[in-house]
């Protein structure tokens, strides 16, 4: 899902940066990521500083940030679209007429 949105949007000066709160670190995240395999921004945060930056508490999450740092739309669970769930959980895919929903 965010794959087709970063896709779209690319060049438009707009970002997509995943974040993993995984305490455990990078291989723990890693199968995930690799399973994804997006070509945007994907950070490993151990220590959580991103969410208590942004007061984030649900995982997964979405809120969109502008480049002042700045919450410009108010967060929401990622998983509460049609589309996420009707993401295949196997290989991350989403249906073309789901993708279209987000």
């Amino acid at each position: 899902m965010w794959q087709a949105v970063y896709d779209d949007h690319k060049d438009d000066d707009f970002m997509v940066i995943a974040v993993a709160q995984e305490s455990r670190g990078l291989e723990t995240a890693k199968e995930f990521i690799d399973l994804a395999n997006p070509t945007y921004v994907v950070l490993i945060d151990q220590d959580h500083l991103v969410s208590d930056l942004y007061n984030l508490t649900n995982v997964p999450q979405a809120v969109w940030i502008d480049e002042n740092g700045h919450i410009v739309r108010p967060a929401e669970t990622a998983g509460s679209h049609d589309g996420w769930r009707a993401m295949n959980r196997e290989d991350l895919s989403v249906p073309d007429d789901a993708a279209a929903l987000v």
